[in-house]
């Protein structure tokens, strides 16, 4: 399984919108420059982001993007769902589409482990685990050592 580029930037603009918000909106301008991401995709991916309630967003004169939710609520589960959809390896885990092998398949239960597996582990870590690891590394790339 690969993820896609709309879950990667979309967490980590994520972060830096938790990041930079100090109870006004942010401009995504900002985000798209400090994170290295094209405006026009990040307009799509906050879309999908508004839609699923995980930001919210305000026009004019000091408008921007708000987080709609404490980050410590905001789970990486949450995003990849609000981005992508349910995490599903192979369809038959969790559709009604068969390959007509549904009661001998040695496979199928393998990959619906491994797709709880990893939303058990996306749900629990949330943004604000994020921004502190964010800023952990941070704190540690600017060490200085004199001699």
């Amino acid at each position: 399984m690969k993820l896609s580029t709309r879950v990667r930037y979309g967490l980590r603009a994520l972060i830096e919108l938790a990041s930079l918000q100090q109870d006004s909106p942010v401009l995504l301008d900002l985000v798209a420059k400090r994170q290295g991401i094209s405006r026009k995709y990040l307009d799509a991916i906050f879309a999908r982001l508004k839609a699923a309630g995980i930001v919210s967003s305000s026009r004019g004169a000091g408008g921007g993007f708000l987080m709609a939710m404490d980050p410590a609520d905001i789970t990486v589960l949450d995003v990849y769902v609000g981005l992508e959809g349910p995490i599903t390896l192979v369809e038959c885990v969790t559709q009604d589409r068969h390959c007509g092998m549904e009661e001998t398949c040695p496979t199928k239960e393998v990959w619906a482990e491994v797709s709880k597996l990893m939303s058990d582990y996306m749900r629990s870590l949330t943004v604000a685990d994020l921004m502190e690891r964010k800023q952990q590394k941070e704190e540690k790339s600017s060490i200085m050592f004199y001699i």
